[in-house]
């Protein structure tokens, strides 16, 4: 089991962290969990109704770095909320095409 450890990065500018200081970020959690070969990974990003998290965008990015090697799915956590529509994926994982691993919580795919 890898070890679990806290990654904090202060932002260079008043806008926050920038993609490619956020892919580094990405890489260097990939780089350790890769220690050990992934066969499934199951990211649980929020819904839509928290766009502004910049999870989607990061899911995305896990998303790309490992569909070709790794069992991705995704399941959003939608607490009490509608499943996100197709749109809403679209605009949330940001054009991603990551319907078909879009679980819902019930169990199945969402689409």
């Amino acid at each position: 089991m890898v070890e679990m450890r806290d990654i904090i990065r202060i932002a260079g500018a008043n806008n926050g962290i920038t993609d490619d200081e956020l892919r580094e970020i990405v890489d260097e959690v990939l780089g350790e969990a890769g220690k050990q070969p992934l066969k499934k990974i199951l990211l649980l990003p929020p819904d839509f109704t928290r766009m502004h998290s910049g999870a989607g965008k990061i899911t995305a990015m896990i998303y790309s770095k490992l569909k070709d090697s790794v069992q991705v799915d995704i399941m959003p956590a939608l607490g009490t909320h509608d499943p996100m529509t197709r749109e809403q994926v679209e605009v949330f994982f940001e054009g991603w095409c990551l319907m078909r691993r879009c679980l819902s919580t019930t169990g199945g795919r969402t689409w």
